[in-house]
């Protein structure tokens, strides 16, 4: 079968609606961003693929209204902050989140395609940007200082197949936390209320800077050179792609070669973060050897450097990097040198399932 792109043309977008907190607080308040969310200030944009089977068709009919009202009567009472907006202070140089229930956006869309015309839902499609809000439409429609921290697209297909697109500023929620909100909008749709319990908790203030900073490792994972790409892996995963691309792209097996990697750090810390911690926890950890005793040595050796690299992160070390990231104004992570490559960990969504159609594919840009 022909595989067909998405257009403008054949994806009709309703008129976005914004969507508001009904719990917001009062007085209005701000929420202090750390140094790590700091460096991750930019959109992650997701789409959640659903085929539905006929015998549900019938009851997927009303995803649309079933999303927004999962987001706006539900959702936005403990994630009331997701309808701020984000603010840079000039007075102290940094960006803020303003809890003024300014609003998430919501958009319905109809496509005219099937899911199966679409082919493999895993390759890379540009073409799927038609499946979200994305940051050039947005500015279309609203000043860059108002722009929304999260916005939602559920466009229904032909074949009565839909997609959820999420689109959520890195800065507000890491991957951990992203999927629990998601499992949250799913459960709510499914009538069981909020699968993750307990309160969540917004206030980034347990991992300021110290004062005065105390850095003592280099931190060359947060070094100012060109970005790449990230993948994602494990231990093991990470030791095996790390050597074989060091045996393929190594001429000079006296360089260093280097990966970097995500490492969770709720439970690296001491005192561990607040449970229901919602903010970025994550920060990147390095491991690098020669290229010819990273080639000879192999599989156990990689494994171990790698292994070494995620014990280093512990309490003194994250705090270091927090104090590092305030005295160095770093804006990204960027890596060393072309010897370096890193492999971002994923944080799977698990089975987001809405009740009226079995999840097929997700895709994260």
């Amino acid at each position: 079968m022909e595989t067909l792109l998405l257009t403008e043309q054949n994806v009709k977008k309703s008129k976005p609606i914004t969507l508001f907190s009904p719990s917001n607080p009062a007085p209005m308040e701000t929420l202090y961003l750390s140094n790590i969310d700091q460096t991750v200030a930019f959109n992650v944009e997701t789409v959640f693929f659903y085929e539905v089977p006929e015998v549900l068709k019938a009851a997927a009919s009303d995803i649309v209204r079933r999303v927004r009202r999962a987001v706006s009567e539900v959702l936005l009472v403990p994630y009331y902050f997701m309808a701020g907006r984000l603010r840079f202070n000039l007075l102290s140089d940094r960006l803020e989140l303003v809890c003024n229930n300014k609003g998430v956006l919501f958009a319905g869309a109809t496509a005219s395609l099937r899911l199966s015309e679409l082919g493999n839902l895993s390759f890379p499609n540009p073409s799927f940007q038609n499946l979200i809000l994305s940051a050039e439409f947005l500015l279309e429609i609203m000043p860059i200082h108002d722009t929304v921290v999260q916005n939602f697209q559920v466009t229904r297909f032909r074949c009565g197949g839909f997609s959820i697109g999420f689109v959520i500023n890195h800065s507000i929620l890491d991957g951990r936390s992203a999927a629990e909100m998601m499992l949250n909008i799913a459960s709510i749709c499914r009538g069981e209320g909020m699968k993750i319990a307990g309160d969540l908790d917004p206030d980034r203030s347990c991992i300021r800077a110290r004062n005065p900073p105390q850095i003592k490792f280099q931190h060359t994972e947060y070094s100012d050179h060109p970005e790449f790409s990230t993948t994602s892996s494990f231990e093991a995963m990470v030791a095996h792609i790390w050597i074989a691309r060091t045996k393929a792209v190594f001429e000079d097996r006296a360089k260093t070669a280097s990966v970097l990697f995500a490492v969770d750090i709720r439970n690296k810390m001491s005192p561990p973060l607040p449970r229901g911690f919602i903010g970025n926890a994550v920060i990147t950890a390095t491991a690098s050897a020669r290229a010819d005793e990273l080639s000879e040595r192999g599989f156990s050796f990689g494994v171990g450097l790698v292994r070494g690299a995620i014990e280093r992160v512990d309490n003194e070390y994250v705090r270091s990097v927090i104090d590092w990231l305030r005295c160095t104004r770093a804006c990204r992570l960027s890596w060393m040198e072309t010897s370096s490559f890193p492999l971002g960990g994923s944080f799977h969504f698990m089975s987001l399932i809405l009740g009226t159609g079995s999840l097929c594919m997700e895709v994260q840009y």
